[in-house]
């Protein structure tokens, strides 16, 4: 009954196996938008008709102070999120937050340190910091719960708010300017979460030349799939330009 069952009867004996001789069929992609449907990572190789990974991962995504990225997410009392980021710079800004949510502040000091620290965007005062040199070392930022934590140790807790936009990287989001008070520095990832379920998971890439970005510097989400890409003006600078 199935033009794919054949029989193969060994030499000498009566009876054989019923074996499938068809192989199973593979679906090729023909254009780009084949295979982007749901992830604008995804292109099309045009010499294998395959589905590939067109984006090229990148160490960080360095912002020199007219670059940000809204990321379309409005946080809230129940919202952890941890960011890696680095900076030269001693002016005062924001690597992330929004109208009246807590987020990351980044206050410059003097030519030997800095602060760094979560804050209540309400007030723009921190509520826990920590002071570290700004010659490009990584620091890892963290709120979990009301706990804010420097490259893993606790400092304190503090006092969380919702927010009333979805947040920025690479500063704080406005309702009126898209978002202001810009970072210049890098940021290497950052996620976020929503009652403890992954939301965001920020990584830097170089997008597909093939998409509407065409190579342009950006972060990729793995939760959502999509790319969020420059919203400032100028251009992401990364490891590899």
């Amino acid at each position: 009954k199935s033009v794919c069952a054949t029989c193969d009867i060994p030499e000498g004996e009566e009876v054989g196996i019923c074996t499938n001789e068809c192989e199973e069929p593979v679906k090729l992609c023909q254009v780009h938008t084949d295979c982007n449907q749901e992830n604008e990572c995804m292109v099309c190789d045009t010499e294998s008709n395959m589905c590939k990974n067109g984006c090229e991962r990148v160490e960080y995504l360095e912002s020199t102070g007219t670059q940000y990225i809204l990321t379309g997410f409005t946080p809230t009392v129940d919202t952890d999120f941890e960011i890696e980021l680095s900076s030269t710079r001693t002016n005062t800004v924001w690597a992330m937050g929004c109208p009246t949510w807590v987020g990351v502040h980044y206050k410059g000091q003097n030519a030997d340190a800095v602060e760094i620290g979560i804050t209540n965007s309400s007030t723009s005062n921190f509520q826990q910091y920590a002071t570290y040199n700004h010659d490009n070392s990584k620091i890892t930022m963290k709120l979990s719960g009301n706990t804010v934590y420097a490259n893993g140790v606790a400092l304190g807790t503090i006092t969380r708010r919702a927010g009333t936009l979805d947040f920025a990287l690479f500063g704080y989001r406005d309702a009126n300017r898209g978002a202001g008070l810009l970072f210049s520095g890098r940021i290497y990832k950052c996620w976020i979460k929503e009652n403890n379920t992954l939301v965001r998971n920020f990584i830097p890439v170089l997008s597909p030349e093939s998409s509407q970005y065409v190579g342009a510097p950006c972060m990729f989400d793995k939760v959502t799939k999509k790319l969020f890409c420059n919203a400032g003006s100028g251009t992401f600078k990364t490891n590899k330009n």
